[in-house]
């Protein structure tokens, strides 16, 4: 029988855990936890926020991690066929003790560097999404000499004169990259031209870059429809009115009128933990970058 446990704040007494198999942490206290004389298969620490080090149990076979991740640590993931899903900033680096896996999903970061990927010899599946700054390092897709599967979604800016040609990936058995830019998409497609199992979908033209690329909503119409495109209105609207907003009363009205649309949709259809973030996270950017000092605005969050 699967049992889930869920906690906020500090790591909770181990005897907590007692056969627990799925534990969900939020917003975690810094420095270091200990659940090594658990039983946990899956660990999902959310909303991290400051240095941690993960001690995990070897039974562990998922670990997913969002917020700052740059300087998080993972002790004792070995478990061959573990899955880390990373949800966040890895600008400054992928986290410590997570070169033996076997299957990684980086999402939501400002930009990553793929070199790491040279030190992780059991990589066999690499996902990437929404990056929103530069996708480097390419050429260590090569490096691992392990890779079966490679998808690519939603990066705009790849380092396509280091992506590897397809027989350079020897164990490669499917390869998808789509929502890339028109022109990486051009060069991408020469490197898999040939393979029997691969694609690249959804060139964007530049024209569709400038519109969206830049949008903090861009990716809530993947599992919401409705949502998605509300947002990304709402989203332009407020860009705009910034855009000829003169005082400060103006740009006040302007990201108020953003938050409070965020906090109808909420209502409508109440926002997950990722969600939550992300709307927090484009309202107190807006504020500091654009309001007095310690206005409201800069600590907004959503109802």
């Amino acid at each position: 029988m699967h049992t889930e446990f869920e906690h906020t704040g500090a790591a909770p007494p181990i005897d907590q855990l007692d056969g627990v198999d799925r534990f969900i942490w939020r917003t975690p206290f810094p420095g270091a936890a200990d659940f090594r004389n658990s039983q946990l298969n899956s660990l999902l620490v959310l909303s991290i926020g400051s240095p941690l080090t993960l001690r995990v149990p070897p039974t562990l076979t998922q670990l997913t991690l969002t917020g700052e991740l740059t300087a998080v640590a993972v002790d004792g993931l070995t478990a061959p066929e573990a899955l880390v899903q990373l949800q966040g900033d890895v600008s400054g680096g992928l986290p410590h003790g997570i070169t033996g896996v076997a299957r990684l999903e980086v999402s939501d970061t400002a930009e990553l560097d793929l070199t790491p990927l040279d030190g992780m010899p059991a990589l066999r599946e690499l996902t990437v999404r929404n990056v929103l700054g530069r996708l480097s390092g390419c050429s260590a897709l090569a490096a691992t000499g392990a890779l079966e599967r490679i998808g690519i979604f939603r990066c705009y800016d790849i380092d396509t004169a280091g992506f590897p040609v397809h027989a350079d990936l020897p164990r490669l058995t499917w390869i998808s990259i789509s929502d890339v830019s028109a022109a990486d998409a051009t060069i991408l497609r020469t490197r898999i031209d040939g393979f029997w199992n691969g694609h690249v979908h959804l060139a964007r033209s530049r024209r569709w870059l400038e519109s969206h690329q830049n949008n903090p909503f861009s990716t809530w119409g993947d599992d919401s429809p409705a949502l998605g495109p509300r947002a990304r209105c709402e989203w332009r609207r407020a860009s705009a009115r910034l855009t000829v907003a003169s005082t400060t009363d103006e740009k006040e009205a302007a990201i108020q009128g953003l938050a409070d649309a965020l906090d109808r949709m909420a209502a409508d259809d109440p926002f997950d933990t990722l969600r939550r973030e992300q709307a927090g996270d484009a309202i107190r950017d807006l504020a500091t970058a654009q309001l007095p000092v310690e206005h409201p605005l800069a600590n907004w969050e959503p109802t």
